[in-house]
């Protein structure tokens, strides 16, 4: 079992919950599922605000913070002294026991996790055991990642969609991009892309559906929209695709 998790992503014995291996370097909000390539090749995404290159989130060392900030003079932060900013939108994540008040050692964990969370996707190979970072890392590549949508694997290729509607391709000999566009609709995506009967479907929140060819230089085919609100991925089976709206469960196929 795999469950990627804050900075890191571990596999897990099915029948005892021992785990068996870890990696190192992901973002601390971890979203998406992992996927499984042909030769059982293991494809983690991980994103969140604040840990691109050039918009990482800083923080002060506590000291220099007490200094500023600590206006009752109490050794703990209260959230009106905080200044406005990523770490005063932060408050309740730094605040681990929600008491109102962050104490050093709750300071300097976020801050921390703040100046080593790395959003990426990594590549990793069967056969790790223990701490894996170095040995079982085949590829690693930190642009054009989602936030919630899940990656899909087709025929040696990854596929992510990104907010904005970004569709993005990746050889995964290598983690090269292959192309990333813009379709035709953008808007927030939640739903991860699905593949079937040799074309990916893509559906953003605003229900708004695009459909192009599963292929690494991909073109649109068609576009339509629902009409209301998308959150869920979409389902195939037997020639047929269920799509859950806000208001509606959908489904299409052939008569």
């Amino acid at each position: 079992i795999v469950p990627p998790g804050s900075l890191r992503v571990a596999g897990y014995d099915l029948k005892t919950g021992e785990e068996r291996w870890t990696v190192r370097g992901f973002a601390r909000i971890a979203n998406m599922t992992p996927v499984v390539g042909e030769d059982g090749t293991l494809y983690v995404a991980e994103w969140a605000p604040g840990a691109d290159a050039g918009e990482r989130i800083q923080a002060e060392p506590y000291d220099a913070m007490k200094e500023r900030y600590d206006k009752d003079g109490s050794g703990t932060f209260e959230p009106s002294e905080f200044p406005p900013g990523p770490l005063q939108q932060r408050f309740g994540h730094i605040d681990r026991n929600k008491d109102g008040h962050i104490t050093p050692e709750e300071y300097n964990w976020m801050r921390e996790i703040f100046h080593t969370a790395e959003n990426a996707v990594m590549a990793i190979r069967q056969g790790a055991v223990g701490d894996a970072t170095e040995t079982h890392v085949l590829w690693k590549q930190n642009r054009l990642l989602p936030y919630v949508p899940s990656p899909v694997y087709h025929d040696g290729h990854l596929y992510m969609v990104k907010n904005g509607g970004i569709l993005s391709s990746l050889d995964v000999s290598n983690g090269d991009f292959v192309k990333q566009a813009r379709v035709p609709f953008a808007n927030n995506y939640y739903s991860s892309p699905v593949v079937a009967d040799g074309k990916i479907y893509l559906v953003n929140q605003r229900g708004e559906v695009t459909i192009v060819t599963a292929e690494p230089k991909w073109r649109v085919l068609s576009t339509s929209e629902l009409g209301e609100e998308v959150f869920a991925t979409p389902a195939i089976d037997d020639g047929r695709i269920y799509l859950r709206t806000s208001g509606h469960l959908f489904c299409f196929g052939l008569q």
